[in-house]
């Protein structure tokens, strides 16, 4: 039977740290390291990529540090060093980077600009679990890392999370926060204000796609403090939950090579396709989780999105700007224009052979075929 310490210990062999604890939710890690940050360095600011999912700024705030946003590479999603520079200022406490959709951050430079300002470092890898960046693991590159096991990620439980560190000085502060979180809940009222939540991110970005020049950081930032609750708890000590996090541990080479497989065979059908950009990032990460590119022209990605839900393709666009949606910051060149063009594509076991030939001819279809509204046909 599996323990809450085995399985922290099965984390601490792959992600390659000191100490994994495993919390409610990958948002709950994220707050539990700010806090452990707190207590050595005081708040402050925190940088974090403004194209990712926009709970990490959430946090930020609910643990009492003002969110700061950089803009990310136009060729794979994710910040850098460059970017990340721009914005330091000498309240920045933190950097938040994120391997997004798989995609691996420069961690090397990034971390020693850092090391040289006394910037703490959160890695994000909820979304690169099981990759590596120069022969490392994702997640066992920063002061802390961060792991989420939601119902969509690449170790899927349908809760849970982790926080991993390097340093043993951490622990007790650590242990002191975990030891103040409420315990993990499934109630109709939460999932009413969960789903409440995502509305509103929804709306509001539908509202940014049709002018991008409106302002609704007013509608969805007052809101926060309503949804605190949803993202800090215990870790579930559900013994289906998990069963399923350490099954996802001992299948993750595995899982992630076929994931690998499935994007390249996305990037083969959709090669030289009219009017889209091919990300290749994952190739040298390993890992994937949504097979993710960019189509420059934004009515037709539209079209593709619906086109493809229509037929039974699993699609979405994430991420809208973060800075867009908290605090109406809109001149952040690259996100900008990524956010209306982005295309998301499913790389888990949905995607079989047919599934992914079909998908990639409905795309061809919408971007070669003349006119605007191509061939139903699947």
């Amino acid at each position: 039977m599996q323990t809450l310490r085995s399985i922290e210990e099965v984390i601490n062999q792959q992600c390659g740290c000191r100490r994994a604890f495993l919390t409610g939710h990958g948002s709950t890690a994220i707050y539990l390291a700010l806090k452990a940050i707190e207590s050595v360095a005081g708040s402050g600011e925190v940088i974090i990529p403004t194209l990712c999912c926009p709970s990490l700024a959430q946090v930020a705030i609910y643990a009492g540090f003002k969110p700061v946003f950089a803009d990310v590479r136009r060729d794979d999603f994710v910040l850098d060093e460059t970017t990340f520079s721009a914005r330091i200022s000498p309240q920045t406490r933190a950097i938040m980077p994120v391997h997004l959709f798989g995609n691996a951050v420069p961690m090397r430079p990034l971390l020693e600009v850092a090391r040289e300002r006394g910037i703490f470092v959160i890695e994000d890898a909820a979304q690169s679990l099981g990759g590596s960046y120069e022969g490392r693991p994702m997640g066992g590159w920063g002061d802390f890392g961060i792991l989420s096991f939601g119902g969509t990620k690449i170790v899927q439980a349908g809760a849970g999370g982790a926080l991993l560190t390097q340093r043993d000085e951490w622990l007790p502060i650590i242990e002191k926060e975990m030891a103040c979180l409420p315990p993990f809940a499934r109630s109709t009222p939460l999932a009413l204000r969960a789903l409440s939540h995502r509305n509103l991110y929804h709306a509001c970005v539908d509202l940014l796609r049709t002018d991008p020049s409106l302002d609704v950081h007013q509608i969805f930032s007052e809101a926060l403090p309503l949804y605190r609750d949803l993202y800090l708890h215990a870790f579930p000590e559900d013994p289906t939950i998990m069963a399923k996090v350490a099954s996802g541990f001992q299948n993750l080479d595995a899982e992630n090579g076929e994931r690998v497989q499935r994007a390249e065979q996305y990037h083969a059908q959709l090669e030289g396709c009219q009017g889209l950009t091919l990300c290749s990032a994952w190739r040298s990460s390993r890992v994937v989780w949504r097979y993710a590119l960019i189509i420059h022209d934004s009515e037709k990605l539209l079209l593709v999105t619906e086109r493809l839900r229509r037929n039974g393709i699993h699609a979405s666009n994430h991420y809208w700007s973060v800075a867009d949606l908290m605090c109406g910051e809109k001149a952040l060149p690259d996100t900008q224009y990524l956010c209306p063009r982005i295309l998301n594509l499913w790389v888990d076991r949905v995607a079989d052979k047919p599934y992914i030939e079909r998908c990639c001819r409905i795309i061809r279809d919408c971007l070669e075929t003349p006119g605007d509204e191509g061939s139903l046909s699947s």
